[in-house]
Formats: C-alpha cells, structure tokens, sequence
C-alpha cells in the first residue's frame, strides 16, 4: 500500500472525435488539460491519498478461470473523515472511468467539496482493462470486459474492503455509498445505483450516457449548436460544413490523383483508409464542446478561436476551398503540435490492452460510434457511418475471442445497445431509481443521451447548465457556481439520509 501526500490548493491532474484508433488517446489529452488546473480555494488543507491494489475476483459469473484474481487498483481519501468518535459516516464512491486512474480523482470537484462539508470518505476504483487493473494483456480475453463484471468489481470492492481513517480506526459505511461519475462513469453510477440499491442509496450522473445507442449522430448535432456558444460563430458552423461537403466530394469521387493530393496537403498521404481520414480531419472542432474550449489548444489559442476567429471559413463570402485551405493549415498545425501521424489516425489491426479497451466496450455493447448527422447538413463527413465503425471494429479486433462462461464467440461488430437498455432500462432508468441526481452539460455531447429533458421528480432531480460534465470534476473557480447549486440538493440528500445527529461528534 502507497501512501501520496498531495498538496490539494496546488493542480490536480486526470484523464471521445477523430478516427477511432485516434480518439481515446486525443480525449486522454484533453482531460489531463481539463483537470490539471488551479482549485477554487488555494488555502485547502492538504490531503493524504492512499493507493493500493485490491484483489479481485477475474471472473464474477462462471466456473471459468474459479479462484483468480487480478490486482486492481484503488485510491482513498480519508482525510475529512474524523474518527474521534463512532458513528455512521458518509462514503462516496466513484466508479473508474474508461481510463487510468489518477490519486487526484479523489481530491477535486464536486465529490471533494462535499467530503470536505460533510467529513466524507471519498474512494474510487480503477475500471477493470484500464491503466493498472487488467485481468489480462492477452486481446483473447476480452470477454472479460463487460458492464457487468465492472460493476460487480465495484460493488464488490466497497462491500469487503476495510476502510480505515487516516489513522487507523475503522470506517462506518453502513448507511450506504453515493456512487459519482461524468460521461460514462456518470452513466455507471446509476447503473449502481438501479442493479445494488442496497448498496448505493444514491448517484451523481453527470452527462451520463445512459440510452446506449450504436448510431450516436446526435454527437454531431451537439457540436454544432454549440460552436457559436463555446468561442464561434454560425458563419464558422456554416463554413465548417461546406468544408466538409468539399471534402466528402472529393473522397468519393474515386478519382485516387485527387484523393492523394488532399491527404498530401494535410501531410497524411500514409492515412490508408479514407474513412479514417475523413473521420480525423472533420472532427477538429469536437473535443472542444466535450471538454470545454479552453482545454483544447493551438499554439497559444484555443482550437475554437483558430478556426473561427476572424478567418476565411467564417468569411460568409470566401469560397469553399478557401476554408478547405484554412482548414489543412490548422491540421497540419495541429497534427504537428500533438504529435498525431499516419500511425496515429489509421485503425489498428490488432487489439492492445489497455489502448483498446473502451473501443471493445462500444463494438460490443455500448455502440456511442460517432456518425454524421443525417441529411444535407453535418459536421462529420458522410463517409463515417455505421458501416465504417463496424469495419473498424472488425478490424481492430480480427480474432474471435470466446466467452469462457458460455463457450461462444463474443459478437464484436455490431454492438448489443438493445441489450445494454433492456437490462439497465435506457431512457426510462428515472421511473426505476431514486435519489440520482442527473447534471446534464448542455454543450457536452454525452448529454444527448441522458435524461435532460425530463423533469425533476420527488424521486430524482434533473439539472442541466451550459456547460460540459467536466465542470463537476475539476475544482476550476470558473465552475464553482454550478458545483454550488448541485451541492444544495446532495445537502439535503446526506443531511437526511445520515443525520449529523448520527453521525460521529467532534
């Protein structure tokens, strides 16, 4: 067991458009951006973090593989906790993300404002085929790597483990966790919250993602609304799309001399597919309105402001290749500035553990693939539909792995959303659950897929803001407002649910 002493009033560091194969490594950027800023309040105490490795079960459903157990890893903050006395305290649990686990998880944002009101316990767990915590680095035993044996690993984890105070006295979690997540943690956590309701008695899900959905072209909608909102403009929105229609005339055409020389411009004659090249160079705009402008970054400016700003692809007047020009200069820069080449932006041929876990999620289960917009009008270029995705997923994962629990192969070219939603309810989760607080980002494309437009309840409440599921996670002075007004309702939840009157007295 690693104990980490963090100096919380200094950074905190953390963790989906471009080609697939591209994708999940460009998110990881931008996340580390997003959450490696400065705390609301440089005057909070130091916290001390202790990091360790669980042994969990490999397997939760079958006789294959009985008694293995792989080392997965886990991050505790007790450091609000008082252990003077006894008495039941509040824990808050946030399920791992689809990426590595970071100590800082447990020591910013909303979780971490509340811990520090309520003297919580605050502990997360590392997804299993993520970072640390892999069962395996063998692609045959992704069967693995399922929704449910990740959130049994979690359910697990938090009914076995001896939670302790910074000093050695034991921690009374009793009166249940409150599960916290964003995108498709967010989503997990009322996942936790519908399958063990004796376990979590209530969720956080911000911008949660919880209708999965194979053809998630609403992603592209999103992005477009919320361009002029996030640094842009409507003329750039408009510019943007003629860009992309200019582009799409010319990937299928057939004409391959033509094909070459837009690959060559933009420096990416070694882009094999043109699926992926289309995929790549349409979705510049895309991580910005996820994650938030200011994270995505050209040189000394945002991504939103180099494309938008003053240029000729806002230019009402400019011709359609004058913004494609504009647009290859801000590719090429880009590309150079992150490192992102033709080995970058090309779909694998075989599977990489962790590299590919979340694109084995989502060719198996989830879908979320990131589609063009149906009719004349998108962002994403035409070409990359629902049968590039299902060629990337055959692709990616060439192999037939078999399940160990039934002996079949595990079908991983057109994902079973239908079963995700009928097993965890879809859209209609709110009439099954309470106590779930559903934080939708307006301008976060993972909100299309949540609940926001539905009303609050005396069961659930839905909030939404403008702004993006980051904004719960880091501590960003710039977000305290809305950290704020969801902090009223988790008040009066915990206040209710653990009186202080029971809980220990200091």
């Amino acid at each position: 067991m690693q104990i980490i002493n963090l100096a919380v009033g200094l950074l905190a560091a953390g963790t989906a458009l471009a080609s697939p194969t591209s994708d999940y490594l460009r998110s990881l950027k931008i996340r580390e951006k997003k959450f490696d800023a400065p705390r609301a309040s440089s005057l909070m105490p130091t916290d001390k973090v202790t990091t360790g490795f669980f042994d969990q079960k490999v397997n939760h459903f079958g006789k294959a593989l009985a008694g293995k157990t792989f080392k997965q890893q886990y991050a505790i903050n007790a450091a609000n906790v008082k252990s003077n006395s006894t008495g039941t305290q509040v824990c808050f649990f946030l399920p791992g993300q689809e990426g590595p686990m970071a100590p800082t998880d447990v020591t910013r944002g909303l979780p971490h404002d509340l811990a520090v009101k309520h003297n919580a316990l605050v502990v997360t767990l590392e997804h299993r085929f993520y970072g640390e915590s892999n069962p395996s680095l063998d692609p045959k035993d992704y069967w693995l790597l399922t929704l449910e044996q990740g959130m049994e690993d979690f359910n697990v984890f938090v009914n076995t483990f001896k939670f302790k105070t910074d000093d050695g006295k034991p921690i009374d979690c009793s009166a249940g966790w409150a599960a916290f997540g964003g995108s498709y943690s967010g989503a997990v956590a009322a996942w936790l919250r519908l399958k063990y309701p004796k376990t979590f008695w209530s969720a956080h899900a911000g911008s949660a993602p919880v209708w999965a959905k194979e053809n998630f072209f609403e992603y592209d909608e999103v992005v477009e609304a919320a361009i002029p909102k996030i640094g842009g403009s409507q003329d750039c929105v408009d510019g943007l799309i003629q860009t992309t229609s200019l582009i799409d005339s010319i990937l299928k055409s057939g004409n391959k001399q033509k094909i070459t020389a837009l690959k060559a411009k933009m420096n990416l004659t070694g882009v094999i597919d043109n699926r992926d090249f289309a995929a790549y160079v349409t979705s510049l705009p895309a991580l910005s309105a996820q994650y938030g402008p200011e994270y995505d970054t050209l040189g000394n400016q945002t991504v939103m402001h180099a494309i938008c700003n003053g240029t000729v692809i806002s230019d009402k007047k400019a011709k359609p290749q004058a913004k494609l020009d504009k647009l290859t200069q801000l590719v090429i820069a880009y590309s150079a500035q992150n490192g992102y080449d033709a080995s970058y932006i090309n779909t694998h041929t075989s599977a990489v553990i962790p590299r590919d876990s979340w694109w084995w999620q989502t060719c198996t289960e989830f879908g979320f693939f990131q589609t063009a917009r149906p009719g004349p009008r998108s962002l994403y270029s035409t070409i990359v539909d629902d049968e590039y995705f299902r060629w990337f997923c055959k692709t990616n994962f060439p192999g037939t792995v078999i399940d160990g629990n039934t002996g079949l192969p595990v079908e991983h070219v057109k994902p079973n959303a239908s079963g995700i939603n009928k097993s965890y309810l879809g859209l209609s989760i709110t009439r099954a659950v309470s106590n779930v607080l559903f934080a939708d980002g307006l301008y976060d494309p993972w909100h299309a897929l949540s609940v926001y437009y539905q009303k609050s309840t005396v069961a659930n409440v839905i909030a939404n803001h403008l702004g993006h599921h980051c904004d719960e996670w880091s501590s960003r002075a710039a977000a305290a407002d809305w950290r704020n007004q969801l902090a009223k309702t988790w008040d009066e939840w915990i206040t209710k649910r653990i009186p202080k009157k029971t809980r220990p007295h200091y």
